[in-house]
């Protein structure tokens, strides 16, 4: 009786580690579970492929940082235009707005140069800025430059931006997650849970065989022949087990090659860093 292949992961690429994985769970979802007597197991086995394939596709890069530079461009924007505004109208011959002028430079002088700062300091420095003023004091003189428009579209940047950076913080948040995956240790539970499997399965077909159990045996071993080819092994498939030409250790499997990056080094790919 025909039977599951003995196979091992270990030597397998990142991606055909996961590409191998993939194919098998696509196997159990298309002859089912509960045809193949394997439910009790499926759940975990889906759950930490799933898990491989968000370290394999993890993105190189945050993705709000356009849109952070682009919000924060706008603010800044926003700030040149009210201070440029009280600046130029320190010389207006018109004596209310040349007062009130005055009276909000000294308003903005503490907030100079702030579109140089970084994010969240300069995001704490508009948040003051227009604390200033809304004071009622200050508003009036806002009013009476005619400049309340500008102040409240700094205020919609101002808040724009600081919604996309807390998204920016989950975002970071969820990625250094993926970064403190050990990749080695998780391929070894995704390879145990395999494992778990195909003892079942092999056992199900020997015992009591179905079209299911063996049209799914057919569909992995397959999968198998094609991951000994990129993994650059030799072998004949025979009855429930193999045989490789060339060294081994006579159990079917050309030992697992040395992965690059030394001790500890997951599976020999370093993690992307975040940026």
């Amino acid at each position: 009786m025909n039977q599951i292949s003995n196979f091992s992961c270990s030597g397998l690429t990142v991606g055909s580690h996961l590409d191998f994985h993939m194919a098998v769970l696509g196997y159990i979802n298309s002859y089912t579970a509960a045809k193949l007597k394997i439910e009790q197991f499926v759940s975990n086995y889906q759950a930490l492929v799933e898990k491989e394939q968000l370290i394999v596709q993890r993105p190189t890069s945050q993705r709000y940082t356009q849109q952070l530079a682009d919000l924060d461009y706008r603010r800044d924007n926003g700030v040149s235009v009210i201070t440029g505004v009280i600046r130029a109208h320190v010389f207006n011959l018109n004596d209310a707005k040349r007062l009130a002028a005055l009276e909000l430079k000294s308003v903005i002088a503490p907030y100079a140069g702030i579109a140089r700062n970084a994010y969240q300091k300069e995001s704490q420095q508009i948040g003051g800025l227009l604390a200033a003023l809304e004071l009622p004091e200050n508003k009036a003189h806002v009013s009476t430059l005619g400049i309340a428009d500008e102040v409240e579209s700094l205020k919609e940047a101002q808040e724009a931006f600081a919604d996309v950076y807390e998204k920016s913080r989950e975002d970071a948040a969820a990625r250094m997650e993926l970064e403190n995956i050990d990749t080695r240790e998780l391929r070894a539970s995704v390879d145990a849970a395999y494992q778990q499997i195909v003892l079942y399965v092999n056992a199900n077909v020997l015992l009591s065989p179905t079209d299911e159990l063996t049209g799914f045996v057919g569909k992995v071993n397959g999968a198998i022949y094609r991951a000994r080819q990129e993994a650059g092994q030799s072998h004949t498939s025979k009855g429930g087990g193999g045989s490789t030409s060339g060294g081994g250790d006579g159990s079917g499997e050309s030992p697992d090659p040395i992965l690059p990056g030394g001790d500890g080094g997951d599976d020999g790919e370093s993690p992307d860093p975040i940026v």
